[in-house]
């Protein structure tokens, strides 16, 4: 079973930098509309009122299905609202063109942090990452981008991000001594 901290950087609402983690734009975007509909719930104060009657629970002082009768009676009216009038955040357009099929990119937000990728997916899958340092893309598959990784013995080397599907690899150092001479021409 995931932990939560997996489950929530699974889905894009972490990440983690320097060996912690850091709510990524999606996270904050969605704790901010949660504690817009259900402040009151997403509290401190009410955390520990629920640890109180759980407790309670537990000892056999109350029952549970009283207390989540209760919780849920209340509970889903403000999800019914909050689904009515929460505002879909609108997709941010890049203002270029795909390579593949002419349509918009956009920004999207993954696992990994944002990104940018085609207003039509998933009918066309073109992804590129906002990293500065792009290497192209991957000359074998042709869908997806050269990526830096490292190995278990902690040698950098070049692969295809789409990575088991393609199994294109290259030295990171020829490639390294490719981009200088590139420059230098």
């Amino acid at each position: 079973m995931l932990q939560l901290w997996e489950l929530c950087a699974n889905e894009g609402y972490v990440l983690f930098e320097n060996k912690a983690l850091k709510a990524s734009e999606k996270g904050i975007l969605t704790s901010d509309k949660l504690q817009e509909f259900f402040q009151d719930i997403i509290s401190e104060s009410y955390t520990s009122q629920v640890e109180s009657q759980l407790d309670l629970i537990s000892h056999g002082e109350k029952d549970y299905q009283e207390l989540f009768g209760s919780f849920w009676e209340k509970f889903e009216p403000r999800v019914e609202e909050a689904f009515e009038k929460m505002v879909e955040v609108a997709i941010e357009k890049m203002g270029t063109k795909c390579p593949r099929c002419d349509n918009d990119l956009v920004y999207r937000f993954g696992k990994y942090g944002k990104f940018i990728g085609c207003s039509t997916f998933p009918k066309c899958r073109y992804i590129s990452s906002l990293n500065p340092f792009n290497l192209g893309f991957c000359p074998q598959c042709i869908e997806g981008e050269k990526v830096i990784k490292v190995n278990r013995r902690n040698q950098k080397f070049i692969a295809c991000r789409n990575y088991p599907e393609c199994d294109f690899v290259e030295s990171y150092e020829q490639s390294k001594d490719e981009t200088e001479k590139t420059t230098l021409e």
